[in-house]
């Protein structure tokens, strides 16, 4: 097992660093207190706990070098070694060692994370060419701010700071009003004098209203002020991120010289728009496609020089890189003059990999056969060409842009030319959405990628072509219930409500449109997509997930995979739905003292469609196993508080929880310390430095 993504590469370098600072922090107090039991112990688990990491991730010197710490340790503990001057010099010495590997790691890490979809490019071109793609990391990390920009920002976060001032402020204020509140309220009435009480009474609850709508005045217009420093922040720190496509552009001049020579064609490249200004992530993310989209048009697109004289065309080909912006979007268009898309060799192809039936061909639009070419797998060439690969590359192209919230068209006319129009927001920074209800669940769909919404009734609803669909502008067009469509579990079947009307939401890729049924519109949020973790990859009709200002997760959809999810299936009717059956999911507490272990077994468990609860030591793992019920415990033998072997031991004696699965997953190898988890009632003994993934999940399928 390897550190897979960021975020797990942030996990092992906090707790490195944090059982490393430890460390030393023991060792020079045992320096001092040579005899401090607890210093040793809390020492060695450290020690143990980094190798069984480092064994976990597959890095022999920092296994190694735990592994020593550890045994001069074990020495210690058992009296053999006496802790001198000389002794703690040496061990801080291997623990600054620890430090460098441990850096060395995630240095690595970064640069294998940052080539990796430059390691796509290698399938597609023959080694020579892929140099294009593969020479030059790029990456941007620093990007040039004029000081005026950071000028601004420090005045705006100062007014952030004074509008938090005047928050509490009137919060204390409403605190005094309260407490005068149940002060009035808890005073006893004079008797006697019962009209002058009712007076009085009158006389504050019409001042306390009069300062309760003062502070409301004031706090309304503090959150105006608050949001609109926040929008003035966020829109700096995205200007701040953004540079021209020059940057981007100006790379493939060389690129398409080389490449058109080892094709024997003459290409000139134009480049327009290049001052217009793109966030840095975004312009990091575009080179691969590009360079996939460029050596497209070179391969299938552009002619021969004497095939384009026979077609009355210059010998020197003309490709373009065009970008445009619009308020919210640029558009980048690589536009080529060359021999453009043969449809019927598409069609011919898509049949051939059995994409469609020809029932289906005969119903696409030239429009939607060109849009084929994105297909995984897709290539009209019989023959493997040196420079465009075995037909995948296009496919990558529109997933990648897509990943950046982007989507991909086409326009081709055969013996003219293509234009392949990449449409991308200006910055990734938020997203607005347009929210809707399916069952207990929230959802979230680009704003801009929203036709309308749309009420229907379930008599609007006919049959064509195979699917569903409803009449919209004079036009049929098809439609399927959300829930359908992302599978979930059904809790009140629909012939069961009394409805009037149902709620529909029209979903559009920029070419086509099809429509949603879903319980309820919720409302239109300006939000933040967080992507999901790279382990998970590419979850189709899903982009990203987002919090909510009410705090409820919404998972936001992709219209692209929505569209073509519509229309590739044939809908089954929305109005007759099928009954529950959701699947049982078995339930595992993970008990890890080391976070980096605890985080990616707990995501290898997750990703199989386990329930995954975690604990720290054993005694927090006892006290969760009298509070829960679980399926199966996975744990950990060195562990402070409370070691596996003795959870194993108190759960085998315990009635309620003696027959369930135990699996010790350990970095102990020693046949006594195996037999000895036999011993306490292990169902299974795993080692981490022989670690594999596919007998966890095996062993797990097997005592479940």
């Amino acid at each position: 097992m390897q550190i897979i993504d960021e975020e797990l590469l942030q996990v092992f370098q906090a707790e490195a660093t944090e059982r490393l600072d430890r460390m030393e922090r023991a060792l020079l107090s045992l320096e001092q207190n040579h005899n401090d039991k607890g210093l040793i112990d809390e020492f060695f688990r450290d020690a143990h706990s980094l190798k069984g990491v480092a064994r976990l991730i597959e890095q022999k010197e920092l296994e190694d070098l735990s592994h020593q710490l550890e045994d001069e340790f074990d020495k210690i503990k058992s009296g053999k070694v006496q802790i001198t001057e000389e002794k703690v010099t040496s061990l801080t010495e291997i623990l600054d060692q620890l430090r460098f590997f441990a850096q060395q790691v995630i240095e690595d890490q970064k640069r294998e994370q940052e080539h990796r979809s430059e390691e796509v490019d290698s399938l597609f071109s023959q080694e020579r060419l892929s140099t294009y793609s593969q020479s030059n990391e790029f990456r941007f990390e620093t990007v040039r701010v004029e000081t005026a920009k950071l000028d601004s920002l420090l005045q705006q976060a100062g007014e952030l700071a004074v509008a938090q001032v005047r928050l509490k402020e009137r919060i204390t204020h409403l605190e005094h009003i309260k407490l005068q509140f149940e002060e009035f309220a808890n005073k006893k009435l004079t008797y006697g004098s019962e009209k002058e009480e009712k007076a009085m009474a009158n006389k504050k609850l019409a001042l306390w209203s009069q300062e309760l709508n003062e502070t409301y005045k004031h706090l309304d217009n503090d959150c105006e002020r608050l949001n609109w420093i926040s929008q003035q922040i966020g829109d700096e720190v995205s200007r701040m991120r953004l540079m021209p496509l020059s940057f981007l552009f100006e790379q493939y001049h060389r690129m398409v010289r080389d490449l058109g020579k080892s094709q024997n064609k003459k290409i000139k490249l134009r480049t327009e728009g290049e001052d217009i200004l793109v966030d840095k992530f975004i312009i990091e993310q575009l080179k691969d496609p590009l360079i996939h989209l460029v050596r497209n048009a070179i391969d299938h697109g552009i002619e021969s020089p004497e095939k384009r004289l026979e077609q009355g065309k210059e010998a020197e080909a003309t490709l373009l890189l065009k970008a445009k912006q619009t308020s919210t979007h640029v558009l980048i268009q690589v536009i080529d003059d060359g021999n453009g898309v043969n449809e019927e060799c598409v069609s011919s192809k898509a049949l051939a990999l059995s994409l469609y039936t020809k029932e289906e061909m005969a119903t696409m639009s030239k429009q939607q056969i060109q849009m084929l070419i994105f297909e995984t797998g897709f290539s009209t060439r019989a023959d493997v060409s040196n420079l465009s690969g075995r037909g995948i590359g296009l496919d990558v192209v529109k997933s990648r842009i897509e990943s950046l919230k982007g989507s991909i068209s086409l326009q081709s006319e055969r013996g003219k030319g293509s234009l392949f129009q990449l449409r991308l927001p200006v910055s990734l920074m938020t997203t607005s959405i347009i929210v809707v209800r399916v069952g207990p669940y929230y959802y979230g769909i680009p704003s801009e990628d929203v036709t309308a919404l749309h009420f229907f009734h379930v008599n609007d609803v006919f049959h064509t072509e195979g699917r569903e669909a409803i009449t919209y502008q004079g036009k049929p067009l098809s439609i399927k219930a959300m829930l359908d469509l992302l599978e979930l579990p059904e809790e009140n079947p629909i012939e069961t409500k009394q409805i009037e009307r149902y709620s529909a939401i029209i979903v559009s890729n920029g070419e086509e449109k099809v429509a949603l049924a879903v319980d309820e519109f919720v409302t239109e949020s300006q939000v933040i997509v967080k992507p999901f973790s790279s382990l998970l990859k590419r979850i189709r009709n899903v982009m990203g997930v987002t919090i909510l200002g009410t705090g409820i997760t919404c998972i936001v959809l992709n219209p692209y995979d929505i569209v073509k999810s519509v229309q590739k299936e044939k809908i089954k009717s929305f109005n007759v739905k099928k009954p529950s059956s959701e699947k049982k999911r078995n339930h595992i507490l993970l008990v890890e003292d080391s976070i980096t272990t605890r985080v990616q077994v707990k995501r290898i468990l997750e990703s199989q469609d386990f329930v995954v609860t975690t604990a720290v030591d054993g005694a927090e793992a006892w006290h969760l196993l009298q509070e829960n019920s679980f399926h199966a415990l996975v744990t950990d033998v060195e562990m402070p508080n409370m070691d596996g072997f003795t959870l194993t031991e108190k759960i085998r004696k315990n009635s309620k929880l003696n027959q369930m699965p135990v699996v010790l997953l350990t970095s102990l190898i020693k046949e006594s310390e195996k037999k000895k988890g036999v011993t306490v009632g292990a169902d299974a003994y795993l080692t981490k430095s022989t670690f594999d993934q596919d007998v966890l999940i095996g062993t797990l399928h097997r005592l479940l």
